[in-house]
């Protein structure tokens, strides 16, 4: 079930960065500090992120840096194969969102937020 929130807002289509499939694109003009999409999926420990190749971490974001009752270095978000394709998971779709590290062509900012459904997430 997609969020009619993000629906209105933006769109998923071919991304314009070589090799990169999908991106996620805005349908209208966004004012500044405006939430446009959500990133949610399943809850891992940070550790296991760590303990993985680069590759297997391309749709995956961290929640919490430190878990508070555990030794656990904290809990990130993955949206791992084949639910990185909108046609399997459409529900949030700020796995989407082509990063840079280029802080000359950020055009976006990930926050932490409290999604009515999914509870704590990060937004877009």
């Amino acid at each position: 079930l997609c969020d009619p929130f993000e629906q209105s807002l933006v769109v998923v289509r071919t991304s314009s960065i070589p090799n990169s499939g999908e991106g996620l694109f805005a349908r209208v003009p966004l004012p500044e500090d405006t939430i446009v999409s959500y990133y949610n999926g399943i809850r891992i420990p940070q550790s296991r992120v760590d303990n993985r190749e680069w590759e297997e971490n391309s749709n995956t974001i961290t929640l919490e840096e430190e878990d508070e009752d555990e030794d656990e270095k904290g809990t990130s978000i993955d949206v791992p194969p084949p639910y990185d394709k909108t046609t399997s998971y459409c529900a949030s779709l700020g796995h989407k969102v082509n990063h840079t590290f280029d802080e000359a062509r950020q055009n976006c900012i990930y926050s932490h937020c409290d999604h009515p459904r999914f509870g704590p997430i990060r937004c877009i």
